[in-house]
């Protein structure tokens, strides 16, 4: 008679070993930077040379990192900081030149990265106090091959922490889906609405707009094995983001 193994929850907490987890990320990084000012009760908004004391004009830095398929994430790691801030001066910024590279270099790269506490902390919705981080940039590879064959040399053996969804935190999870939605179109939709809103940073150009994202569709199998440039789904996107 062939074994049996029963599941057993008090068995189970009685021998149990503490699971290994990893806050290490392969995939392929967005990134983008633009002159704000910081206005009361508004934010980050676009400097306007016409409007703003150029002493009050400061750095503002988009980073998203989309995890490769092979790490089976339903989210990507996002950061919208201030570069003259320490969320960007303590972690990020010094990693960037520890690799040698510039963050204009960065944008488009396959990169092996993790998150990293920035020796500060914020209040969550919960009320909770935890660790604001930062993304650290571990290693940059010539292309997608290079850290796919990494991650499946050194990622595959750990389990991802899974990041807080807290609007300081600045890591974004796709929902849950429902009913007869296709789970990866919906995740390659979120990750189509990310490049769309890069591209279109600073651009009204459509055509300037379709082939920034038609380039990064090509180089996404997440997204290009759902959407093309000329998808309904990619032509509303563009259109809603440069007012088309």
């Amino acid at each position: 008679m062939p074994n049996q193994t029963f599941v057993d929850p008090f068995s189970s907490a009685d021998n149990a070993d503490e699971r290994q987890f990893t806050n290490e990320y392969w995939g392929e990084v967005i990134a983008d930077a633009y002159f704000c000012v910081l206005e009361k009760g508004v934010g980050k908004v676009p400097f306007d040379s016409k409007i703003h004391q150029l002493d009050k004009r400061l750095t503002a830095v988009k980073l998203e990192v989309i995890p490769l398929t092979e790490m089976n994430l339903k989210f990507t790691l996002q950061r919208e900081v201030i570069a003259e801030f320490k969320d960007w001066t303590a972690v990020t910024l010094p990693s960037i030149k520890r690799l040698s590279i510039s963050l204009r270099e960065l944008n488009g790269k396959f990169v092996k990265c993790k998150l990293s506490s920035t020796g500060e902390t914020y209040v969550a919705k919960d009320g909770t106090e935890k660790d604001r981080t930062g993304i650290e940039f571990l290693h940059v590879f010539n292309n997608q091959a290079e850290c796919e064959a990494d991650f499946a040399a050194n990622g595959k053996s750990a389990k991802p922490a899974m990041p807080g969804l807290t609007d300081n935190g600045g890591e974004t999870k796709s929902e849950n889906n429902n009913g007869n939605k296709d789970p990866d179109k919906e995740t390659a939709l979120k990750f189509l609405k990310s490049i769309v809103t890069q591209a279109a940073s600073g651009e009204l150009d459509v055509a300037i707009v379709q082939a920034k994202v038609a380039e990064s569709i090509a180089r996404m199998p997440l997204i290009n094995k759902h959407f093309t440039v000329d998808s309904v789904e990619t032509m509303a996107l563009i259109a809603e983001s440069v007012g088309a």
